[in-house]
Protein backbone atom coordinates (compact mmCIF):
# COMPACT_ATOMS: atom_id res chain seq x y z
CA UNK A 1 0.00 0.00 0.00
CA UNK A 2 1.31 3.36 -0.68
CA UNK A 3 0.54 6.79 0.39
CA UNK A 4 -1.81 8.10 -2.10
CA UNK A 5 -3.60 4.71 -1.79
CA UNK A 6 -3.86 5.20 1.96
CA UNK A 7 -5.19 8.75 1.70
CA UNK A 8 -8.00 7.54 -0.80
CA UNK A 9 -9.00 4.93 2.11
CA UNK A 10 -8.54 6.72 5.10
CA UNK A 11 -11.13 9.99 4.05
CA UNK A 12 -13.73 7.19 4.00
CA UNK A 13 -13.90 6.95 7.23
CA UNK A 14 -13.37 11.02 8.56
CA UNK A 15 -16.62 12.35 10.22
CA UNK A 16 -14.93 16.08 10.08
CA UNK A 17 -17.21 18.65 9.41
CA UNK A 18 -14.99 20.24 6.03
CA UNK A 19 -18.14 22.45 5.23
CA UNK A 20 -16.93 25.16 7.94
CA UNK A 21 -14.06 26.67 9.59
CA UNK A 22 -15.50 25.35 13.01
CA UNK A 23 -15.03 21.94 11.56
CA UNK A 24 -11.74 22.37 9.59
CA UNK A 25 -10.24 23.34 12.90
CA UNK A 26 -10.98 19.54 14.10
CA UNK A 27 -8.42 18.60 11.66
CA UNK A 28 -5.44 20.68 12.22
CA UNK A 29 -6.36 20.25 16.54
CA UNK A 30 -6.31 16.32 15.84
CA UNK A 31 -2.97 16.87 14.43
CA UNK A 32 -1.73 18.35 17.15
CA UNK A 33 -3.60 16.02 19.69
CA UNK A 34 -1.68 13.22 18.24
CA UNK A 35 1.59 14.82 18.21
CA UNK A 36 1.20 15.23 21.61
CA UNK A 37 0.47 11.17 22.20
CA UNK A 38 3.26 10.57 19.89
CA UNK A 39 5.54 13.09 22.35
CA UNK A 40 3.85 10.97 25.27
CA UNK A 41 5.13 7.93 23.65
CA UNK A 42 8.60 8.98 23.05
CA UNK A 43 9.03 10.41 27.32
CA UNK A 44 7.34 6.78 28.13
CA UNK A 45 10.55 5.50 26.45
CA UNK A 46 13.40 7.43 27.64
CA UNK A 47 11.67 7.62 31.22
CA UNK A 48 10.99 3.75 31.39
CA UNK A 49 13.64 2.09 28.86
CA UNK A 50 12.88 -1.33 28.21
CA UNK A 51 10.08 -1.61 31.02
CA UNK A 52 7.86 -0.42 28.12
CA UNK A 53 7.36 -3.16 26.56
CA UNK A 54 4.40 -1.66 23.86
CA UNK A 55 6.80 1.10 23.16
CA UNK A 56 6.74 -0.13 19.08
CA UNK A 57 2.96 -0.81 19.52
CA UNK A 58 1.95 2.50 20.22
CA UNK A 59 4.56 4.39 18.72
CA UNK A 60 3.47 2.96 15.60
CA UNK A 61 -0.26 3.65 16.47
CA UNK A 62 0.10 7.13 17.11
CA UNK A 63 2.10 7.89 13.92
CA UNK A 64 -0.74 6.43 12.12
CA UNK A 65 -3.22 8.70 13.88
CA UNK A 66 -1.14 11.56 12.83
CA UNK A 67 -0.83 10.78 9.30
CA UNK A 68 -4.70 9.82 9.03
CA UNK A 69 -4.83 13.32 10.07
CA UNK A 70 -2.87 14.71 7.59
CA UNK A 71 -4.23 12.70 5.01
CA UNK A 72 -7.98 14.00 5.96
CA UNK A 73 -6.55 18.13 5.47
CA UNK A 74 -4.59 16.95 1.99
CA UNK A 75 -7.63 15.24 0.61
CA UNK A 76 -9.94 17.94 1.53
CA UNK A 77 -7.19 20.61 -0.42
CA UNK A 78 -7.38 18.45 -3.45
CA UNK A 79 -3.86 17.46 -2.07
CA UNK A 80 -1.87 14.04 -2.90
CA UNK A 81 0.50 13.06 -0.41
CA UNK A 82 3.10 11.32 -2.41
CA UNK A 83 3.32 14.70 -4.21
CA UNK A 84 3.15 17.31 -1.24
CA UNK A 85 6.29 15.18 -0.22
CA UNK A 86 8.22 15.95 -2.94
CA UNK A 87 7.52 19.34 -3.46
CA UNK A 88 8.03 20.11 0.58
CA UNK A 89 11.19 21.89 1.31
CA UNK A 90 13.28 20.52 4.12
CA UNK A 91 14.51 23.05 6.70
CA UNK A 92 17.98 22.24 8.27
CA UNK A 93 17.42 18.80 10.26
CA UNK A 94 17.30 19.56 13.82
CA UNK A 95 20.27 17.82 16.28
CA UNK A 96 20.46 15.82 18.99
CA UNK A 97 18.94 12.60 20.85
CA UNK A 98 15.35 12.41 19.20
CA UNK A 99 16.07 15.12 16.65
CA UNK A 100 13.40 12.92 14.57
CA UNK A 101 10.61 13.74 17.38
CA UNK A 102 11.83 17.55 17.59
CA UNK A 103 11.90 17.87 13.77
CA UNK A 104 8.16 16.75 13.88
CA UNK A 105 7.68 19.14 16.15
CA UNK A 106 8.61 22.67 14.22
CA UNK A 107 7.11 21.12 11.22
CA UNK A 108 3.82 20.31 12.78
CA UNK A 109 3.97 24.36 14.41
CA UNK A 110 4.39 25.70 11.02
CA UNK A 111 1.60 23.59 9.75
CA UNK A 112 -0.65 24.91 11.92
CA UNK A 113 0.43 28.22 11.24
CA UNK A 114 -1.11 28.39 8.26
CA UNK A 115 -4.37 26.28 8.62
CA UNK A 116 -5.48 28.47 11.90
CA UNK A 117 -5.90 31.15 9.55
CA UNK A 118 -8.37 29.28 7.53
CA UNK A 119 -12.10 31.15 8.51
CA UNK A 120 -14.66 32.60 7.12
CA UNK A 121 -12.98 35.55 5.70
CA UNK A 122 -9.84 33.67 4.75
CA UNK A 123 -9.31 30.37 2.68
CA UNK A 124 -6.15 29.06 2.75
CA UNK A 125 -4.81 28.61 -0.46
CA UNK A 126 -3.31 24.68 -1.32
CA UNK A 127 -0.44 25.86 -3.11
CA UNK A 128 0.48 27.41 0.29
CA UNK A 129 -0.23 24.27 2.01
CA UNK A 130 1.55 21.74 -0.35
CA UNK A 131 5.12 22.17 1.01
CA UNK A 132 4.49 22.59 4.82
CA UNK A 133 2.07 19.34 4.44
CA UNK A 134 4.81 17.57 3.00
CA UNK A 135 7.20 18.38 5.01
CA UNK A 136 5.23 17.08 8.20
CA UNK A 137 4.37 14.02 6.38
CA UNK A 138 7.73 13.33 5.07
CA UNK A 139 8.96 13.77 9.06
CA UNK A 140 6.36 11.34 10.32
CA UNK A 141 7.73 9.06 7.85
CA UNK A 142 11.48 9.93 8.63
CA UNK A 143 10.53 9.37 12.67
CA UNK A 144 9.14 6.00 11.86
CA UNK A 145 12.04 4.76 9.35
CA UNK A 146 14.54 6.03 12.51
CA UNK A 147 12.74 3.66 15.03
CA UNK A 148 12.24 0.51 12.57
CA UNK A 149 8.76 0.77 11.75
CA UNK A 150 7.26 -0.63 8.39
CA UNK A 151 5.15 2.26 6.40
CA UNK A 152 3.11 -0.46 4.88
CA UNK A 153 2.30 -2.14 8.16
CA UNK A 154 1.38 1.46 10.05
CA UNK A 155 -0.72 2.17 6.86
CA UNK A 156 -2.50 -1.23 7.28
CA UNK A 157 -2.95 -1.30 11.06
CA UNK A 158 -4.59 2.28 11.03
CA UNK A 159 -7.19 1.83 8.51
CA UNK A 160 -8.16 -1.22 10.81
CA UNK A 161 -8.10 0.77 13.75
CA UNK A 162 -10.20 3.88 11.60
CA UNK A 163 -12.64 1.66 9.88
CA UNK A 164 -12.97 -0.18 13.28
CA UNK A 165 -14.75 2.83 15.10
CA UNK A 166 -17.60 3.41 12.19
CA UNK A 167 -18.33 -0.21 11.30
CA UNK A 168 -21.80 -0.70 11.16
CA UNK A 169 -23.05 -3.06 13.74
CA UNK A 170 -25.04 -5.58 12.24
CA UNK A 171 -27.05 -9.21 12.85
CA UNK A 172 -27.63 -10.99 16.16
CA UNK A 173 -25.20 -10.48 18.88
CA UNK A 174 -22.75 -13.90 19.25
CA UNK A 175 -24.31 -16.43 20.67
CA UNK A 176 -21.58 -17.72 22.78
CA UNK A 177 -22.83 -20.55 24.40
CA UNK A 178 -25.39 -22.01 22.04
CA UNK A 179 -23.88 -25.63 22.14
CA UNK A 180 -24.30 -25.82 26.02
CA UNK A 181 -27.26 -27.01 27.85
CA UNK A 182 -29.92 -24.36 27.93
CA UNK A 183 -29.65 -24.14 31.97
CA UNK A 184 -26.07 -22.91 31.15
CA UNK A 185 -27.46 -19.85 28.07
CA UNK A 186 -27.48 -16.60 28.45
CA UNK A 187 -30.98 -15.33 27.69
CA UNK A 188 -31.57 -13.79 23.96
CA UNK A 189 -34.27 -12.08 25.18
CA UNK A 190 -35.20 -10.50 28.51
CA UNK A 191 -37.66 -8.50 30.21
CA UNK A 192 -35.81 -6.55 33.16
CA UNK A 193 -38.26 -5.00 35.48
CA UNK A 194 -36.37 -2.01 37.98
CA UNK A 195 -37.69 -0.97 41.56
CA UNK A 196 -36.71 1.85 43.34
CA UNK A 197 -37.68 1.91 46.33
CA UNK A 198 -36.76 3.34 50.27
CA UNK A 199 -34.30 1.78 52.36
CA UNK A 200 -34.89 4.10 55.24
CA UNK A 201 -33.81 7.45 53.59
CA UNK A 202 -31.59 5.96 50.90
CA UNK A 203 -33.26 4.59 47.75
CA UNK A 204 -32.66 0.79 46.44
CA UNK A 205 -33.34 -0.89 43.46
CA UNK A 206 -34.71 -4.36 43.22
CA UNK A 207 -34.35 -6.45 39.97
CA UNK A 208 -36.61 -8.70 38.40
CA UNK A 209 -35.90 -10.79 35.34
CA UNK A 210 -38.35 -12.50 33.41
CA UNK A 211 -40.39 -12.20 36.62
CA UNK A 212 -38.37 -13.48 39.47
CA UNK A 213 -36.26 -11.34 41.51
CA UNK A 214 -32.84 -11.76 41.22
CA UNK A 215 -29.74 -10.47 42.98
CA UNK A 216 -28.91 -7.97 45.75
CA UNK A 217 -31.07 -4.89 46.35
CA UNK A 218 -28.52 -2.05 45.10
CA UNK A 219 -27.73 1.70 46.51
CA UNK A 220 -25.24 4.64 45.11
CA UNK A 221 -22.64 3.47 47.89
CA UNK A 222 -21.60 6.93 47.54
CA UNK A 223 -22.03 10.23 49.58
CA UNK A 224 -22.61 11.86 46.33
CA UNK A 225 -26.26 10.51 45.36
CA UNK A 226 -25.21 9.48 40.98
CA UNK A 227 -27.78 7.00 40.40
CA UNK A 228 -24.80 4.42 40.02
CA UNK A 229 -27.79 1.81 42.00
CA UNK A 230 -29.05 1.64 38.47
CA UNK A 231 -25.44 0.31 37.05
CA UNK A 232 -26.88 -3.26 36.00
CA UNK A 233 -28.09 -1.83 33.30
CA UNK A 234 -24.73 -1.20 31.90
CA UNK A 235 -24.16 -4.59 32.34
CA UNK A 236 -27.47 -5.46 30.33
CA UNK A 237 -26.13 -3.36 27.17
CA UNK A 238 -22.96 -5.50 27.13
CA UNK A 239 -25.38 -8.61 27.19
CA UNK A 240 -27.59 -7.42 24.20
CA UNK A 241 -24.49 -6.58 21.76
CA UNK A 242 -22.32 -7.93 22.65
CA UNK A 243 -23.75 -11.20 24.13
CA UNK A 244 -21.65 -11.48 26.93
CA UNK A 245 -21.60 -10.78 31.01
CA UNK A 246 -19.76 -12.71 33.56
CA UNK A 247 -21.29 -10.66 35.63
CA UNK A 248 -25.20 -11.45 34.55
CA UNK A 249 -24.03 -14.94 34.32
CA UNK A 250 -23.58 -15.57 37.68
CA UNK A 251 -26.48 -13.03 38.75
CA UNK A 252 -28.66 -15.55 36.49
CA UNK A 253 -26.50 -18.65 38.22
CA UNK A 254 -25.74 -19.19 34.22
CA UNK A 255 -22.07 -19.93 34.40
CA UNK A 256 -20.68 -22.64 31.82
CA UNK A 257 -19.94 -25.61 34.00
CA UNK A 258 -19.86 -28.44 32.05
CA UNK A 259 -16.64 -26.75 30.38
CA UNK A 260 -14.19 -26.47 32.85
CA UNK A 261 -12.00 -24.10 31.10
CA UNK A 262 -14.83 -21.71 29.96
CA UNK A 263 -16.30 -22.03 33.65
CA UNK A 264 -12.64 -20.87 35.17
CA UNK A 265 -11.56 -18.75 32.52
CA UNK A 266 -14.20 -16.73 31.10
CA UNK A 267 -16.83 -17.08 33.77
CA UNK A 268 -15.05 -16.83 36.85
CA UNK A 269 -13.88 -14.12 39.44
CA UNK A 270 -10.92 -12.37 37.31
CA UNK A 271 -13.63 -12.22 34.42
CA UNK A 272 -16.53 -10.61 37.07
CA UNK A 273 -14.04 -8.36 38.39
CA UNK A 274 -12.73 -7.22 34.80
CA UNK A 275 -15.99 -6.35 33.87
CA UNK A 276 -17.02 -4.31 37.08
CA UNK A 277 -13.92 -2.85 36.74
CA UNK A 278 -14.69 -1.68 32.96
CA UNK A 279 -18.23 -0.59 33.54
CA UNK A 280 -16.82 1.67 37.24
CA UNK A 281 -14.35 3.45 34.93
CA UNK A 282 -16.70 3.59 32.07
CA UNK A 283 -18.93 5.38 34.61
CA UNK A 284 -16.47 7.73 35.90
CA UNK A 285 -15.76 9.20 32.28
CA UNK A 286 -19.11 9.24 31.16
CA UNK A 287 -20.38 11.77 34.52
CA UNK A 288 -17.32 13.90 32.77
CA UNK A 289 -19.94 14.00 29.68
CA UNK A 290 -23.46 14.33 30.90
CA UNK A 291 -23.96 10.74 31.06
CA UNK A 292 -23.21 10.38 27.32
CA UNK A 293 -26.33 12.54 26.21
CA UNK A 294 -26.41 13.59 22.95
CA UNK A 295 -22.72 11.96 22.62
CA UNK A 296 -22.53 9.68 19.55
CA UNK A 297 -19.21 8.88 19.58
CA UNK A 298 -16.83 7.70 22.10
CA UNK A 299 -13.19 8.67 21.90
CA UNK A 300 -11.07 5.92 20.69
CA UNK A 301 -8.61 6.17 23.83
CA UNK A 302 -11.46 5.22 26.42
CA UNK A 303 -12.36 2.25 23.72
CA UNK A 304 -8.83 0.93 23.46
CA UNK A 305 -8.57 1.12 27.01
CA UNK A 306 -11.39 -1.56 27.28
CA UNK A 307 -9.94 -3.61 24.59
CA UNK A 308 -7.05 -4.28 26.47
CA UNK A 309 -8.79 -5.16 29.51
CA UNK A 310 -10.29 -7.66 27.82
CA UNK A 311 -7.40 -9.34 26.17
CA UNK A 312 -7.99 -13.04 26.97
CA UNK A 313 -11.53 -13.07 27.44
CA UNK A 314 -13.95 -14.17 24.78
CA UNK A 315 -14.57 -10.34 23.19
CA UNK A 316 -10.94 -9.50 23.26
CA UNK A 317 -12.35 -9.50 19.41
CA UNK A 318 -15.19 -7.14 19.74
CA UNK A 319 -14.90 -4.42 17.41
CA UNK A 320 -14.73 -1.02 18.69
CA UNK A 321 -18.02 0.07 16.83
CA UNK A 322 -19.59 -3.18 18.99
CA UNK A 323 -18.08 -1.50 22.81
CA UNK A 324 -19.33 1.82 21.45
CA UNK A 325 -22.52 0.31 20.71
CA UNK A 326 -22.67 -1.70 24.36
CA UNK A 327 -21.78 1.31 25.86
CA UNK A 328 -23.95 4.24 24.67
CA UNK A 329 -27.07 2.08 25.06
CA UNK A 330 -26.38 0.70 27.90
CA UNK A 331 -26.60 4.83 29.02
CA UNK A 332 -29.59 5.51 27.32
CA UNK A 333 -31.13 3.20 29.03
CA UNK A 334 -29.18 4.10 32.68
CA UNK A 335 -30.22 7.94 31.40
CA UNK A 336 -34.03 6.88 31.11
CA UNK A 337 -34.16 4.13 34.15
CA UNK A 338 -32.72 7.12 36.34
CA UNK A 339 -34.95 9.86 35.13
CA UNK A 340 -38.17 7.80 35.73
CA UNK A 341 -37.15 6.00 39.12
CA UNK A 342 -37.24 2.66 37.82
CA UNK A 343 -38.91 1.01 34.56
CA UNK A 344 -38.68 -1.81 32.26
CA UNK A 345 -36.02 -2.99 29.88
CA UNK A 346 -36.49 -5.22 26.92
CA UNK A 347 -32.75 -7.04 26.06
CA UNK A 348 -32.82 -8.11 22.95
CA UNK A 349 -29.98 -9.68 21.45
CA UNK A 350 -30.84 -10.82 18.27
CA UNK A 351 -31.50 -7.31 17.48
CA UNK A 352 -28.69 -5.78 19.53
CA UNK A 353 -31.06 -3.71 21.75
CA UNK A 354 -31.92 -2.07 24.73
CA UNK A 355 -35.82 -0.94 24.94
CA UNK A 356 -36.72 0.94 27.78
CA UNK A 357 -40.73 1.37 28.69
CA UNK A 358 -42.53 3.20 32.03
CA UNK A 359 -45.17 0.62 31.97
CA UNK A 360 -44.86 -3.07 31.70
CA UNK A 361 -45.06 -3.78 28.13
CA UNK A 362 -47.48 -5.97 26.37
CA UNK A 363 -45.40 -8.24 24.37
CA UNK A 364 -43.20 -9.13 27.28
CA UNK A 365 -46.20 -11.57 28.02
CA UNK A 366 -44.92 -13.20 25.62
CA UNK A 367 -43.56 -16.90 26.13
CA UNK A 368 -39.93 -15.67 24.04
CA UNK A 369 -39.53 -13.18 26.77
Amino acid sequence: MNLNQYQEAAFKSSRIDWETPRGRQVAILGVLGELGSLATVIKKRIRDGQAYTTFLEDLAEESGDVLWYVAAIATHYELKLENAIAAGQRRGPIVGQNAHLWSLIDSVMLLNSILAADDEYFAVDPENLEGPLGETAAKVLDAMSVEGLVLSDVLSANLEKTSALFLDVDGPAPHRDFELPIYEQLPRQALVQFIERLRGAVPEVLLRINGLTMGDRLTDNSADPDGYRYHDVLHLGYLAVLGWSPVTRALLRLKRKSKKEIDENQDGARAIIIEEAITQQIFSHAREYSLYRGVERLDYGTLKWVTRMVRGLEVERCTAAEWQRAILQGYAAFRSLNEHRGGYLIVDAEKRELRFSVDEPVASRSPDL
